[in-house]
Formats: structure tokens, C-alpha cells, sequence
């Protein structure tokens, strides 16, 4: 028998929760690298290496939340699991690379601007866990289409419930915030690698997350 589409705003609600920890996993995963990096120089190669933790990391995370919301909760049917992984991999991706961007650029203040962006605006503006109806005449209609937290709850609903009515838009959102990411973590590796920053161990006695000077 086919899977039966909800039939009301509550029930996608409901059944798009189970997966709406993706996009936080992303982001606060991307918080919680930078602050064990502290101070550290960011050079081209931590950008590649980063680049490759991060998907490695999406992919994982990805792979245990669609699996737990498939076959533990039972929210989705199971022909739905690689259409939910795939959004759950470029989701968690596009976060990551997206935050690491941010904080790598403006630091300490970096974090509370993520935070601001996808939590306290985010997360209403999602239309995941509240409806974005109940949400009032603010400026969350328009930011579910642009914050990513949005864009990716709205892609998942395409992709399983609309046979991928409009989820191109939405895809290619998450994959601009993921690019967008990518070219400053590249450019910003590069920069400091061309001025001769160098990573030192700690000397006794000294702050660790001062670990950096210019070689030469």
C-alpha cells in the first residue's frame, strides 16, 4: 500500500521533526571545532582537512538520524530513507560549512551571530517544530526561504510528501551556503599561509590557545 500523505500542516509538522535535528547537529557541531581549535592559525590545509570532516561527519550524523526516524520512531516509510539521507548529508554539510565560515572570519563574535541566525531566528522561521502560519506578520515567511534551517525542512518535505515539487530551489540553497563556506574557509587558509603563519607547540607556562606567530 502506498504512503499515505498527511493530510494537514500538524502532521508534517510532526512528521518533520524526528529530522530537524540535522540542521542543529551541523551547526553546533561547526561551534563546538572552532572553540576546541581556539586561537590556533588557519591555514589552506586545515581548510581541506576541515572540508573533509565536515562531510565525513554529515554523512554519519546523517545516516543515524534518518535511521533512528525510519526504522526507530517509524516516522517515514522505509523507500523514503536515501531521498531523506541525501538531504540529511548536504543539510548537515552546508551548516557546518557555513558556520565554520563565520566564526572563522570574525572569531569570538562569530558564534553569537550563528546562533542568533539559526537559532533564535532559525528556528521559528523553520516551520518545522511551529507552524509558520502561528508564527505571526514578522519576518519569518521570508526567511524560511533563505536560512537554511528552512530551506532544508521545506526540501524534505518536497522530496518525500510532493514527489520533489520545487526542490531544486531548496537544494540549490543549501549547496550555495555550502560553496559559499568552502570559499572562504579556502581563501582564509590561503591568506594566512601566505603570510608565513606556522603552527608551535605550546611552550610550559604559556596561554595554549596562543600557539601561533609570523615565520620569517
Amino acid at each position: 500500500m502506498p504512503q499515505r500523505m498527511p493530510r494537514s500542516s500538524s502532521s508534517l509538522q510532526c512528521h518533520t521533526h524526528p529530522v530537524s535535528a540535522i540542521p542543529a547537529s551541523g551547526y553546533l557541531g561547526a561551534i563546538a571545532l572552532n572553540a576546541i581549535r581556539g586561537n590556533r592559525p588557519f591555514l589552506r590545509r586545515n581548510a581541506l582537512i576541515r572540508t573533509g570532516a565536515f562531510l565525513a561527519a554529515a554523512i554519519v550524523g546523517s545516516i543515524s538520524t534518518v535511521t533512528i526516524a525510519t526504522f526507530g520512531v517509524h516516522a517515514f516509510a522505509s523507500g523514503q530513507y536515501w531521498t531523506l539521507f541525501g538531504l540529511g548529508v548536504l543539510t548537515m554539510f552546508a551548516l557546518a560549512m557555513a558556520t565554520s565560515a563565520v566564526i572563522s572570519v570574525l572569531g569570538s563574535l562569530g558564534t553569537p551571530l550563528v546562533l542568533v541566525a539559526f537559532v533564535i531566528l532559525g528556528t521559528p522561521a523553520a516551520d518545522a517544530t511551529v507552524p509558520i502560519q502561528l508564527t505571526g506578520s514578522g519576518p519569518w515567511h521570508a526567511l524560511t526561504n533563505i536560512l537554511p534551517t528552512g530551506v532544508a525542512v521545506r526540501a524534505i518535505r518536497s522530496g518525500v510528501y510532493f514527489s520533489g515539487i520545487h526542490i531544486s530551489q531548496y537544494l540549490w540553497t543549501l549547496s550555495a551556503y555550502a560553496a559559499a563556506g568552502l570559499a572562504i574557509l579556502l581563501w582564509l587558509g590561503q591568506r594566512n599561509s601566505s603570510i608565513g603563519y606556522a603552527e608551535m607547540p605550546p611552550a610550559a607556562g604559556i596561554d595554549p590557545g596562543v600557539v601561533s606567530k609570523p615565520v620569517g
